[in-house]
């Protein structure tokens, strides 16, 4: 289900750099059809990326990249995380460019 209404009543940029963090207050039509009460929420805006599961089905093996995450590490953990190849779709590229290219650096 999806909110047949949302009134955005503010929108603050607070962080404008590597990424956008905006400060949004908002209401939403609830499923009865009444209003919720005004909320604060924080989206963060990063652009968009691509990812790829590359699979071999000879060898049923898939290819993972092992990655340092400071939110893990920070949060206790090693910090290390295994992932699927993604990268980030700079201006002027597709989703499917990105996909190839970080395939092949991978």
């Amino acid at each position: 289900m999806t909110a047949k209404q949302v009134e955005v009543l503010a929108r603050r940029t607070v962080y404008q750099g590597f990424f956008t963090l905006e400060e949004v207050r908002l209401r939403y039509e609830r499923r009865d059809g009444t209003m919720s009460e005004e909320m604060t929420r924080l989206l963060f805006e990063r652009g968009d990326s691509a990812a790829v599961l590359l699979y071999d089905p000879q060898t049923q093996e898939v290819v993972l990249v092992r990655r340092f995450r400071y939110p893990a590490w920070v949060r206790g953990g090693p910090g290390w995380l295994w992932e699927i190849i993604a990268g980030m779709c700079d201006a002027g590229r597709s989703p499917e460019e990105v996909a190839r290219a970080e395939a092949m650096e991978e």
